[in-house]
């Protein structure tokens, strides 16, 4: 065994859908549920600074930006380790620290696109201002869903810490058959 926690320890859908959903599709539901929560929280904290600072400067957009992604990447990792990947890591720790570094491509990924599709919007489209730079960060989000699956996945299925002691309410895991 790999010691890979997608590999045999992770929760089964609920009864009513485990004839359909797999326990690693189960999974990426969850992972797209909070995912989705977390994006919530990276536009509303993107769209409150935007009526604070300038959206015509680059700067301005990036840094409000950056401010969404990180209040939303703090969301992410409690929520993804205790609910999608099933650890429970402190905060201050060395997988926050790893969850970061990997975050950090995210959030270089999440400017480029954004700004990038906020230039396609502005001049082809004739979109500017707040409105521009919201539906480019509608957009971006869509760039970000495979990087993160791929790179969280990995983060916290290789070499993680060991799986809560006292598991989420819920039905038994089964064993590996050895």
């Amino acid at each position: 065994m790999s010691g890979r926690i997608y590999s045999s320890q992770h929760e089964p859908a609920p009864v009513f859908l485990s004839r359909w959903v797999s326990p690693e599709l189960w999974r990426f539901i969850k992972y797209a549920a909070i995912g989705i929560f977390n994006g919530v929280v990276d536009f509303a904290v993107l769209g409150t600074l935007l009526l604070l600072f300038d959206p015509q400067k680059d700067f301005w957009v990036a840094a409000t930006n950056t401010a969404g992604f990180l209040a939303a990447s703090v969301n992410s990792f409690l929520l993804h380790s205790r609910f999608t990947f099933r650890r429970r890591v402190p905060l201050i720790s060395r997988w926050f620290v790893l969850f970061f570094i990997v975050n950090l491509g995210n959030l270089v990924l999440s400017n480029i696109s954004l700004l990038s599709f906020r230039y396609l919007l502005d001049t082809y489209v004739d979109i500017g201002g707040r409105e521009g730079i919201l539906l480019a960060k509608l957009m971006t989000a869509g760039v970000l869903v495979g990087y993160g699956w791929v790179a969280f996945r990995r983060l916290f299925s290789t070499s993680a810490p060991e799986p809560m002691d006292d598991p989420i309410p819920g039905p038994e895991v089964p064993s590996p058959v050895p």
